[in-house]
């Protein structure tokens, strides 16, 4: 058994959107809708007719790949790192950049004829950086005087280009080691200085004159001990062998030699300038050998005190030498040590300033503009044609917009119109 659709209901049918209804509606109301339109097309172009002219300029800038390494002699290793896109363009859109621009002189002088002050705000609401492919950037502004307009975007663009040369190129390095060495220039100035001070002032010559001649006296009061310690033995041992002759003898010619012997070791003893005893030994005017044995023994004990008398002080004196040589050695190796660190330092601050200028020679040609982090790929040029106000779109536009506001309009008295007669009529039944 076939089942048939089901008829639509009467409802439905009267819910159903009469197309015939609304274009009569529409038909009606032609007049209406076209003078609408025409009052919204003529209202929007006399506006763009009154309206200032907007040109604008676009400048674009590159992000280059220089590179990004350099070896210097030393082993030290530059490199830098360019930036991104958003990087640039928040550099760009700085309030302190604009606020560089608006104290140009060019900019100045060409804003005279502009209505209002040249503020930083202005000129940033003209602004307009958009990005462009992959390392791009298009630098945009609007302005009532295309002249001008090109002059605000290539000023707003090179100023960009040198503010992100110097922040992240081989100028910023440059700048850097040019920096850095004047400082070592400086500090090599200042050590050169402060070497040449030390030297003036640095006692290590006198001192070491000092230290040569305390030696000396040194090793004079060591070997005249040892020589007077010799002579008192010897002395001390032909004393001995005297005692045991008779004391009315004569010497013979060899004692008589000996205590010859023993007088001219007394007389040739040494004479150090830090003596202060001499040997005090009365020796007889006679020849030696009309002397008996008791004067000669007397003789020798004479001279065995004044030997005694001489060795005394030496010990004392050797210590005084040991510990002044001591001092003096402290003192040259403090003047010394001295000497030897601001030398030092003079040497470290030449080396480094010689090897900053070594590297800022060396990097110098990376500056140039082959080889640059940013580059004006294309400068503004002036705009033939404004690009504000667009009398036909904005007609166009106003057109469409009062159509359908005519037509709205059209359909709100229809509906208005037909909600009061069905009022009427129920009040009638």
């Amino acid at each position: 058994m076939n089942e048939h659709p089901p008829i639509p209901s009467a409802d439905w049918c009267e819910d159903e959107i009469d197309l015939r209804e609304l274009t009569l509606t529409l038909w009606r109301g032609k007049w209406v809708i076209v003078l609408t339109t025409l009052l919204a097309a003529v209202t929007a172009l006399v506006g763009s007719l009154l309206l200032p002219k907007q040109y604008q300029a676009e400048a674009d800038i590159t992000l280059a790949q220089p590179k990004l390494q350099f070896k210097a002699a030393e082993g030290l290793v530059l490199e830098i790192s360019p930036p991104d896109l958003k990087t640039v363009a928040a550099i760009a859109q700085a309030p302190e950049m604009f606020q560089r621009l608006a104290t140009d002189e060019a900019i100045q002088a060409a804003w005279s004829t502009e209505e209002g002050p040249l503020t930083w705000q202005r000129l940033a609401s003209k602004a307009k950086v958009k990005e462009q492919g992959e390392s791009g950037l298009q630098f945009s502004i609007k302005d009532t005087d295309p002249q001008r307009a090109v002059l605000l975007t290539n000023h707003w663009a090179n100023l960009v280009v040198t503010e992100i040369n110097e922040r992240y190129g081989w100028a910023a390095i440059q700048a850097q080691l040019t920096s850095q060495a004047k400082k070592a220039q400086q500090t090599y100035k200042e050590a050169e200085k402060a070497y040449e001070q030390e030297v003036s002032r640095n006692q290590g010559t006198t001192l070491s004159a000092q230290l040569k001649h305390a030696e000396g006296d040194l090793n004079c009061v060591l070997a005249l001990q040892s020589q007077l310690k010799r002579l008192q033995a010897d002395t001390l041992s032909f004393a001995a062998y005297l005692a045991n002759l008779e004391d009315t003898h004569t010497l013979s010619p060899g004692d008589a030699l000996s205590l010859a012997t023993l007088q001219q070791r007394a007389l040739a003893t040494k004479v150090c300038v830090s003596d202060t005893t001499n040997l005090q030994v009365q020796w007889p005017t006679e020849t030696l050998t009309s002397l008996t044995v008791a004067q000669a023994r007397h003789l020798l004990q004479e001279l065995d005190g004044a030997l005694r008398a001489r060795l005394k002080p030496l010990p004392e004196q050797q210590k005084s030498l040991e510990t002044k040589i001591l001092h003096l050695k402290q003192a040259i190796e403090e003047e010394g040590t001295r000497l030897k660190e601001v030398a030092q330092q003079r040497s470290i601050a030449w080396k480094t300033y010689t090897s900053l200028e070594q590297l800022r020679s060396q990097t110098q040609p990376l500056t140039s503009s082959e080889n640059q982090v940013a580059l004006v790929a294309a400068e503004a040029v002036k705009p033939e044609r404004p690009i504000a106000p667009r009398k036909l779109m904005n007609t166009a536009l106003a057109a469409v917009l009062g159509l359908f506001l005519g037509s709205m309009g059209i359909f709100i008295r229809e509906w208005w119109t037909n909600e009061e007669n069905e009022t009427e009529g129920e009040n009638e039944g």
